[in-house]
């Protein structure tokens, strides 16, 4: 959906992103105030299928439209003025991108001819964040041409299929705009009925037979499994089918603080590791996630490296956290892990093999936690009634 601004006998057309971001359910954008931008402000604003707030301070800005995007689970718009002004998105920025969280990164721009002339507010703004986007896109400052308007429509769809493909992360548009930027008081502000949607597949992450016929495999023959949550999303899905392998196949499931797992999981492993955990070494560790922060786990597996180490991931970036891996599987960890769950119950079942697991690994990872919870929550009531002191001791 364009607006139209009728200049000087040309159709400049600022606001085609915002048809494209209605038509791909983009309905949140955060602007901050200038002039440079305007053009950009303006169609946000009026556009009816976006709810546009305005936040004054860039780098705060950043950072609540990453918050609304982790929360609504869609891709959310920032929009600033062109100059230092896209530098305060930065923090926010790499966040989003290491966190995989789609931001739509507008920076306006002075055009080309006027940077480094001494005017206000100019710097160098293409591929101003780096490696901290998966794809930094310019638009031209021109718009009188038909190829300008098919520019415009051809690298927004692409920066907003691409922020949306896993793994999802956060684009840059940066558009340099001539003044003026304001329409006249009798002119036509208006938004054309129609820009080009240019859809995006998902694609299917399927492992072959013979790949899965091997997972599956490992899986049976490996009496020591740990898997492990790193930083994730609630899904309570995948919370279900966690406990199911846990209680069903006796193999303990790790959740980090910010894991989200939502379980009786191992979660005091920072009370307990650190010492000789030597009965704790999985042969087999499966983890999913991103981020994990106990420095005392993270040593724990570097120092106990299992065997195998199969980390859950889409994207092609090597993740080797614990400094074991030996396969990355590109499948989302629901699918991953109810298949896994189905297929073995299936082949107990079909083989009449009802005998659970050994479940004295789970029983060495679950005598510490309980332990570590007991300490923390004696620890928990002197602290809120430290007369118990006395007591205590």
């Amino acid at each position: 959906m364009l607006i139209t601004l009728f200049k000087y006998g040309l159709i400049t057309t600022h606001s085609q992103y915002c048809r494209n971001f209605a038509q791909k359910g983009v309905n949140h954008a955060l602007i901050s105030p200038g002039s440079r931008n305007a053009p950009l402000t303006i169609a946000l604003a009026r556009h009816p299928g976006i709810q546009a707030k305005s936040v004054s301070d860039e780098r705060s800005a950043a950072f609540i439209a990453l918050g609304m995007s982790q929360n609504l689970k869609e891709p959310v718009v920032i929009c600033c003025t062109s100059g230092s002004a896209a530098y305060n998105y930065a923090p926010a920025v790499a966040e989003a991108f290491f966190q995989e969280i789609p931001l739509i990164v507008l920076t306006a721009d002075r055009p080309k001819e006027w940077i480094h002339q001494h005017d206000g507010q100019t710097i160098y703004q293409t591929d101003i964040f780096g490696k901290h986007v998966k794809q930094s896109f310019e638009i031209g400052a021109d718009y009188s041409h038909p190829d300008s308007v098919w520019q415009i429509e051809r690298s927004v769809n692409h920066a907003l299929n691409l922020a949306m493909t896993e793994p999802k992360g956060p684009v840059h548009i940066n558009i340099p705009l001539r003044e003026p930027f304001y329409p006249l008081e009798n002119e036509e502000v208006r938004f054309s009925p129609r820009a080009r949607d240019i859809k995006r597949i998902k694609p299917v992450f399927q492992l072959s037979k013979e790949d899965w016929t091997e997972i599956i495999e490992k899986v049976i023959d490996s009496s020591r499994i740990l898997i492990a949550v790193g930083q994730e999303e609630l899904n309570s899905a995948l919370s279900e089918v966690l406990a199911k392998i846990q209680e069903e196949f006796n193999i303990p499931v790790l959740g980090e603080a910010i894991s989200n797992v939502g379980l009786d999981s191992i979660s005091k492993h920072d009370l307990f590791l650190g010492g000789d955990d030597s009965l704790l070494k999985p042969d087999l560790l499966i983890t999913i996630g991103k981020s994990f922060i106990s420095k005392s786990f993270k040593t724990f597996l570097r120092k106990y490296k299992a065997e195998e180490h199969w980390h859950l991931q889409y994207g092609d970036h090597l993740i080797d956290t614990f400094q074991s891996l030996t396969q990355i599987i590109p499948v989302s960890p629901l699918d991953f892990f109810s298949k896994l769950f189905a297929d073995i119950d299936y082949d107990n079942f079909r083989n009449g093999d009802m005998e659970e697991r050994d479940p004295e690994f789970k029983n060495i990872w679950f005598e510490r936690e309980l332990k570590a919870r007991n300490m923390w929550n004696l620890s928990f009531r002197l602290i809120l009634k430290p007369n118990h002191l006395m007591n205590f001791w």
